[in-house]
């Protein structure tokens, strides 16, 4: 099977549709060695090992000026000329015509969050991101969901078939799932400057992931201290004038520059997760808690529910009283946080790389048949 991604976020993106990207084409290569595989994208980088791959780029002076358009145009010539059976498109898009082609093609759709809160986006963004995201699924073979959430959401918002979505979870990166020892853990303590308990969240500081509920929360929790990983955007202002408005300067900490393979010790000596967003296509930071053994508390309903089970514990969203409360309850019984670990480790093996790999490879081969 000659099979060919479009591999742009797993070169240049470090955070969710990069990570997503990752682990798919890295799990595809593990479990199907003999399939040839191809990442198209516009610029290496160092974020993926590319042994085993064929990677393809722009050939043209123009198509390098302008990788956009060869991004959704002019690769599909390139795909052709290589003889691919099945292009998969990892992040929402497909390049224009492949329904008309003979190359087969699959879609991975991460949410309609855009169309669901549309506010939250401008309005040109809207109109592009719904143009791309139906075309796609219109022209896919088949429609990849991250989560129930994301089928019911297609099947709403953009009448996809119901049969031509297929839900299949994702796994975090293999990192998570490996505990460092004491000293490792505590090198990289020393180097963020991390101070000997906190509570953590993880995520871009914006205002769908809702840290002024967890800000607004520990006014009501004197000893506790917070650990923000995440990269900042307009929302931070709001953030910081929350934090100095409350005097909780000294306990809240931010990291905004993490590399990415401090990050699963960031996660283990923390006291627990706290992952208040209003919505998401997936929500992998309560995954990557529950691998790296912390409790987790999150919002309620959605895809939150999907991936933490029984597992974690949720709030309404906006609700900062419960939030608080919540917090205070896990924090103050070594037994809850033990149960919730423990559950928290049999939810997490549900989700792996190896069954994502299997169950994806399944539709590129009934997408060929």
């Amino acid at each position: 099977m000659r099979l060919a991604f479009d591999a742009k976020r797993a070169f240049l993106n470090t955070t969710g549709l990069g990570n997503y990207s990752r682990n798919v084409v890295t799990a595809l290569r593990a479990r199907y060695s003999d399939d040839e595989m191809t990442l198209c994208t516009p610029h290496r980088t160092h974020l993926l090992d590319v042994k085993g791959f064929t990677v393809q780029g722009p050939e043209s002076e123009f198509e390098r000026s302008f990788p956009s358009i060869w991004r959704s145009w002019t690769v599909l010539k390139q795909l052709e000329n290589l003889k691919i059976d099945l292009f998969h498109g990892l992040s929402n898009e497909l390049p224009f015509g492949i329904g008309k082609s003979s190359i087969r093609s699959v879609v991975t759709i991460h949410d309609l969050i855009f169309l669901r809160y549309p506010a939250y986006y401008s309005l040109v963004d809207r109109i592009i991101y719904r143009y791309k995201v139906k075309r796609a699924c219109a022209e896919a073979d088949s429609v990849v969901a991250t989560s129930q959430q994301t089928k019911d959401d297609l099947i709403q918002f953009l009448s996809v078939p119901e049969s031509k979505i297929h839900v299949v979870y994702q796994s975090c990166d293999d990192q998570f799932k490996q505990h460092g020892s004491e000293d490792e853990q505590e090198m990289v303590r020393t180097k963020y400057g991390l101070p000997s308990k906190f509570i953590l969240s993880v995520g871009t500081i914006e205002k769908r992931k809702n840290l002024l509920a967890v800000i607004d929360a520990m006014v009501q929790l004197p000893n506790v201290n917070l650990v923000v990983v995440g990269r900042k955007t307009a929302y931070f202002n709001e953030v910081s004038e929350r934090i100095a408005k409350h005097g909780l300067t000294k306990r809240v900490h931010f990291l905004h520059e993490v590399e990415f393979s401090d990050l699963p010790a960031i996660y283990q000596i923390a006291q627990l997760l706290v992952y208040p967003s209003e919505f998401e296509g997936f929500g992998i930071p309560i995954l990557e808690g529950m691998y790296s053994q912390i409790p987790v508390i999150t919002t309620k309903g959605g895809c939150f529910e999907e991936v933490g089970g029984a597992a974690a514990k949720y709030v309404e969203y906006g609700n900062v009283d419960a939030l608080s409360n919540t917090i205070t309850e896990v924090l103050s019984s070594s037994e809850l946080q033990a149960e919730m670990v423990e559950k928290g480790l049999v939810q997490a093996a549900k989700f792996t790389n190896e069954q994502q790999a299997e169950q994806l490879h399944a539709i590129y081969e009934k997408a060929l048949a």
